[in-house]
């Protein structure tokens, strides 16, 4: 099986709802590249390589919070600067 199909069974990969390892009911999304479990996309049917699969996020059924900056943060009443 080729490591680029859809419908590729491994379980190094997170699911990208529950975060827990993708196994043989999982297929990758084909914009983003992450993985889904069947159960947590919801998918009917058997699922294939050829199966063209659009996450929730990338279809925008699940909105996403815009990403702002974090410069500091508070911790036990003190303002802490945050540093890459």
């Amino acid at each position: 099986m080729d490591c680029d199909d859809d419908a590729y069974i491994s379980g190094r990969w997170p699911c990208s709802v529950c975060r827990k390892g993708v196994g043989s009911n999982s297929i990758r999304c084909t914009r983003c590249k992450l993985w889904t479990h069947k159960r947590c996309g919801n998918i009917k049917g058997r699922l294939t390589s050829k199966l063209v699969f659009v996450c929730g996020r990338c279809s925008g059924a699940i909105k996403t919070v815009n990403k702002q900056e974090t410069t500091s943060i508070s911790f036990q009443g003190e303002k802490l600067e945050v540093v890459d």
